[in-house]
Formats: structure tokens, sequence, C-alpha cells
């Protein structure tokens, strides 16, 4: 059934994604469906898995944004902030949060309430199993099965307490083997939880854990803190006797607000790499759900390894100690951080000890680029500094020189101003967002960010996902057609080229798995590309400098806006010749690779080879995929304000150039990634294609009329093209 804008509340009524998603599911469904017998049945389910995921996104009615990071971070204490309303109870030295609570924004006189949503048989399997498998060898707990009922579930209970019962804490303890140097070993909490689930599934099981969830609603009371009214719902309990609410499986808040977007579901999960296993799987089981997150992290620990290990689950890692769950799709361009407890920093981490060391910019912005994550998203909190600068506005005393240094650590100039430090200018967008802390803890900033920002952004990146998942399904099944085309004339010689074609495809695309050395060749096909756009970035960084010498003493905003064009027009010029002569290079070397290989009719062409001289020909024809996203150098979002930045320092024209100078490199890289990206596309199409018709036993596949084949292949290409740039809009229109 066709989807029309009503279908989707979260696009923008002009949106063309309606109805290329029905053009796609039209195109898709009748190849499907007229060529049945010719089609490996795998491609088939794989296009229309991505089409109907690529649905269920566009008819969703809010986009999920997780609050995601270790435990005593803040994550709780700055939801609450945002929300302007005590939502989530904060920790208060110790772990709180121990279940998946999401807060949805609605309209102010609705009333609040809460939902309790309870596990499912499954879910419940999966927890234990989790649970379990964290104490080693201590538990052999059964894996879960889908059929498996409550009463031999219960049974199973009863015997796993009863081995619990057997082992002594420290037998536990022992079996866990913490690595040399870590916390107290934690495994007494998770067996703790393990045992209250265990308790409560054999008592209230039957009531609350069945195949379907089971839930609870009720309203909240408006005159008490909400928090408070929940925190026998959200919180860790402290024994070991367990009732229902340790069946949990989140709960559902409701709430009136004016302050966040009703666009998008606040998401506070527990924690990831915390001390308690149970707060990890709870967050981890959820991590599928999410359409964009923001990841805290502590400003004095931004280069830590639970920092790597919530951001490496963000981008599609699996974690082996929750294997359950659909594979995980990377949110790559849908995260920001949030760095807390800025409030104070040592003079060593603000670079002011009369050292030239590592500041804690310097260890952020290592993190934020190991995971491709631009500085730009990345906000500074300051909880303590908040509360206290609210404090002072209480009682009308006047913030001081004396608050400044107390609370940020900052030395301040003669009026009593905050200075920010000097080496915070290697990092130009982290140190204007640590600015906004001077004014109010970087609240506003952070409401800003989830009130607009976040959930426009989140909206288009979703857009452009579904874009891409879209093609995807149309051109994976186009190219599957077209090899069952093609293989109907093959005999033995071309059943084995092909096979030495796919291994010529495979060197030069890099294909290894994660820890496995890449190979030579794949080796030298990178270290070109980043040559030649280095030598790009250098010449932009050059003429940039050019033209802002000339222009020294005018006005930034004028200047900025006659300097953009011309940079996008030096970076889209010297963008296109870099990967002309990027993809040049890499037809020659597959050409060298592949010259002993008999030839092969591919698309037409005499071997695969032509055929990619002729695919990435026509890539070139149209090089707005490359070079869009210079579109974003038009950006006059580092002008803070007319009189300049959160402290009140007017934008000074250093740091205008440091901040011109970054987005060069930025854009350069992304235009690098991209042309990378879509050689590795074209040799893709070439191994997995080649691959299929290398298979004998496909012949009988072969027999379908031609011309039906032909034109679903053409229907589908139309469509992927259509999308494509449908994508490359969405990156212009931001």
């Amino acid at each position: 059934m066709p989807l029309n804008a009503p279908d989707c509340p979260l696009l923008k009524p002009e949106s063309a994604l309606p109805g290329l998603w029905s053009e796609v599911d039209r195109v898709v469904g009748s190849a499907t469906k007229e060529l049945a017998a010719a089609l490996d049945v795998e491609q088939v389910q794989k296009a229309s898995k991505l089409v109907a995921e690529a649905e269920a996104l566009l008819r969703r009615e809010r986009y999920r944004v997780g609050f995601v990071g270790p435990s005593q971070l803040g994550k709780s204490t700055t939801l609450n902030r945002i929300a302007r309303t005590e939502l989530a109870n904060a920790g208060g030295g110790g772990p709180a949060t121990n279940l998946v609570s999401r807060f949805l924004p609605v309209a102010v006189g609705v009333p609040a309430r809460y939902t309790l949503r309870y596990m499912t048989l499954m879910e419940f399997q999966q927890r234990r199993w989790g649970l379990a498998n964290a104490l080693k060898d201590s538990i052999d707990c059964p894996v879960p099965e889908p059929e498996k009922e409550g009463n031999a579930l219960r049974a199973e209970c009863e015997k796993l307490l009863r081995r619990i019962a057997a082992l002594a804490p420290k037998k536990i303890a022992e079996s866990a083997q913490p690595d040399e140097g870590s916390v107290p070993d934690p495994r007494g909490d998770d067996r703790a939880t393990l045992i209250r689930l265990l308790k409560a599934f054999h008592t209230h099981g039957a009531r609350y854990v069945s195949a379907q969830p089971t839930t609870v609603s009720k309203e909240l009371n408006p005159s008490k803190p909400f928090s408070e009214q929940l925190y026998r719902y959200t919180n860790h309990s402290a024994t070991e006797e367990g009732d229902s609410n340790d069946l949990l499986w989140q709960i559902q808040v409701e709430f009136p607000t004016e302050t966040v977007s009703p666009t998008i579901e606040l998401i506070d999960l527990p924690g990831l790499g915390t001390t308690r296993v149970a707060d990890d799987l709870t967050t981890l089981a959820f991590m599928d759900e999410l359409d964009g997150a923001l990841v805290f992290m502590q400003a004095r620990q931004a280069k830590e390894g639970s920092v790597g290990l919530v951001l490496s689950a963000l981008h599609g890692e699996r974690d082996t100690r929750w294997p359950f769950g659909k594979a995980r799709e990377p949110l790559r361009g849908r995260i920001w951080t949030v760095i807390t407890y800025v409030d104070p920093l040592s003079k060593e981490q603000l670079g002011l000890a009369g050292n030239s060391g590592e500041t804690v910019l310097d260890h952020l912005a290592k993190t934020l680029n190991g995971f491709e994550i631009k500085h730009g998203r990345a906000v500074f909190v300051g909880n303590v500094f908040h509360k206290a600068l609210l404090e002072k506005a209480a009682k009308g005393e006047p913030i001081t020189a004396e608050t400044y240094q107390g609370r940020l650590g900052l030395d301040t100039d003669a009026s009593g101003k905050p200075l920010i430090p000097p080496l915070f200018d290697r990092h130009p967008e982290l140190k204007a967002s640590y600015q906004h802390v001077l004014g109010d803890g970087g609240i506003d900033r952070l409401r800003q960010v989830v009130g607009v920002e976040l959930a426009e952004e989140v909206r288009r990146l979703v857009c452009r996902h579904v874009c891409r998942s879209l093609v995807d399904a149309a051109n994976g099944l186009c190219r599957h057609i077209v090899s069952v085309r093609q293989a109907g004339a093959f005999g033995p010689k071309q059943f084995v080229a092909a096979r030495e074609w796919a291994n010529v495809a495979t060197l030069l695309a890099g294909d290894r798995e994660p820890g496995e050395e890449q190979d030579p060749v794949y080796r030298e096909l990178a270290t070109e590309s980043i040559r030649l756009f280095n030598d790009v970035k250098k010449a932009i960084r050059a003429e940039f400098a050019k033209i802002a010498k000339r222009k020294l003493g005018n006005d930034l905003r004028d200047m900025h806006a006659g300097d953009a064009m011309h940079l996008i027009g030096q970076g889209k010029e010297k963008v296109s010749a870099a990967v002309n002569e990027l993809f040049e290079w890499t037809i020659k070397r597959f050409a060298t690779l592949s010259i002993d290989i008999e030839p092969i009719n591919f698309d037409g062409a005499g071997n695969p080879a032509d055929a990619l001289k002729a695919q990435l020909k026509e890539d070139l024809e149209s090089p707005a995929w490359a070079v869009s996203h210079f579109q974003t150098l038009e950006d006059q979002i580092f002008f803070p304000s007319d009189k300049g930045g959160a402290d009140g320092r007017p934008l000074t024209f250093e740091d205008y150039l440091r901040i011109i100078r970054s987005k060069i490199d930025e854009v350069t890289h992304e235009a690098c990634h991209r042309a990378v990206g879509k050689l590795k596309a074209r040799l893709h199409d070439i191994r997995d294609r080649m691959a299929f018709v290398s298979k004998k036993d496909n012949l009988a596949k072969m027999s379908v009329d031609p011309a039906l084949l032909d034109k679903a292949a053409a229907d589908l290409k139309a469509a992927a093209e259509k999308l494509t740039k449908e994508a490359e809009a969405l990156i212009v229109r931001a």
C-alpha cells in the first residue's frame, strides 16, 4: 500500500520520501513476484527487509534519542535540567538508574502518566542468561528458547537458585577473574540481581511475564516530584528479595513540557561500562531501538576505555555479553557528546600549569576523531556550576571572579571576567562549545541542542538513512537480476573466469575480517587516496589564506559571506580532480591485476575491468555525491551572536581562521571518505555478481524471459537514481 504524507508525521509536508518509498515498494514487489522462479531467495528477502525497515522509520511518531554513558556521569541530573522538572532520580555516589526510562514530551495541559512494561518470556530468558553468564563458571544457565513456557522456566529457576545458594560468595567472585588493577570485584551485585530476578519470576511470573508484553498505566500526581513517584521502579534494590519490579523491562513516562521537542523521545539508559553487568545488559538490549544518542563522558576521563565501549556499541559492534537482537545499525552521524564535570578542572587539564602538555580538549578531540564525531556536536555541561549560579541568583548575589576560579578553575581578567585557556585555541569548535559553560553551566546550550538542533538533525539523518536503505534494496536486487540475465550464456571457462574476477575485486576492496591485516593491494589504494586528498586540503587552505590576508580588518560576517562561495567553488573543483585521479589509478590497477584473466561479458562490456571504467566514468559525470558536503562551508553557526561568543568576547580574526581551516579539513575528509566508499561499492558490485554467476548450481534459474529481467532491472535502477538525488539534496538543504 502506498505511503502518503499523513502516514509519516515526522517528515516535512513537502518531503518526497513517501512517494519514493512507494515507488521502490511497488517495483521490488513486482520484480520478486514476476521473477520469483529465477531469483535467489536470500537476495529477495534482503531487499524486502530493507524496504520494510524503511517504512517503519517513516511511520514513526517520535525519534528515539538515548542518554548513554557510564554510570555516575550526571545523565539523569542533566535530563532533569533540560526538562526543568524532576523526571529521573539522580545518583548519590553510586549508580542510580537500573531500568530503561522512556520520557515522552506531551503538550502542556495533558496529564502526566507512566506505563510499566514487563518482560516477555523470551526477554526474561535473555536477561537470566546474560546475568548467569556474567558469573562465568559459577552458573550453568539454559540457553533462551522461543517456545519455552512458564512452568518449565519456573522449574529451571528453582534449580538455578539452589545452585547459587550452594556456592560461597567468595567462589563466585573468584570465578569472575577481574583484570589486574580494576575496581573491587562487582559480581556480588550481579549475583544479587540474578537472585532477585529468579525469585521474582517464581512468585510473580505467572501474572506479569507472558509471550506478549504486560503493561500497567497510571497518572502521576502533578503536586509531587515525578522522580519520587517513579523511584521504586527505576532504581536499584538493596535486598535479594525479588518483587514484581524486578520483572520490569522498561518504563514510559509522558510529561507536559514546552522545553523539549515533541518529535523526540528522551531515553535514560542505566549505563555501559559500569561496575554492574546487569546495567550493561539493560542498556545493550535497548541499543537497537535508538535513532540518535547523547553520549555522556566525564571531562577528566575523555580518553578512558568505558567511553570507547559506549561509542563502539553505537557504531554497531556487537557485545558478546548480549548476543541477542538484530545486527545493530551504526549510528554514525547521529551521535552528540555531552561532557560533564567540567566544574572544576585542574590547572594541568586546562593547560594553565606552565607547560604545553595535552589539555582536556586534546584528549576529547582524539576520542571524537577516532569515532568520526564532529567537534561541533560536543556540548559541555557543568551541573555544579549551574546550581551555584541558581543559588546566587536566588540570593541576588553577583557572579564574582572567585566563582569562576573556585567552580571552574579559570583565571579572570582585571574586571573579573573569565579567561579561556590559550591552549584551547587548538580546537576552535570545542573551545566555542566550552564557552557556553561560562553563561549558565552550558544548560541553555544543551536545551537548544535537544529542543531544536538534535530533533531536526536526527530527522534529516534518519531520512538519509531511509534513502540509503532503499537505494541498497533497489540496487542490490537490480545487480542480482542483471547477474541472472548475463549468466544464462556462460560456459565452463566463463564460470572459472568469474571466480577470478571476483577475487581481484576483493583484493582492491580490502575485504578483511576485523583484526585481520589488510592486503597490500588495498593498502596501496588507501595510501593513494590519503595522498590525493591531503594535497586538496593544502591547496584549499592556501587559497583561503590568500583571500583572508587581503581582507584583514573587514567585518567577519560579511567577509565569510564572500569567502564561502569562493571556497565552495575551489573545493568542488579540486575534489573533482582528485576523485578523477583516484578513479583512474584504480582502473589501471584493476586492469593490471586482471590482465591474464579470461574476458567475460559484464554489463555489456568486454569484461569487468571495462565495466568498472564505464561505471566510474558515470559517477564522475554527476559528482554531487563527492562534493555536496562543501556546501556546509556557508554555515555561520560559529558566529554565536552579533556580540560574539558566550563569554561576551567578540570572535577574533584568528578564531575565524582556525574555524575555517578546521571546516576545510572536515569537508575534505568527508569527500575522501565518500570517494573511497564509492570505489568500494563498485568493486563489491563486481565481486558479488561474479561470485554469484560462478556457481553452476544457479544455472537452473536462468530460464526466465530476458525481457522481464531487463524491465525489472531498469525500473529498479531508475528508482535508485531518484533516491540518490534525494539523499544528496538532504545534505544541501541542511
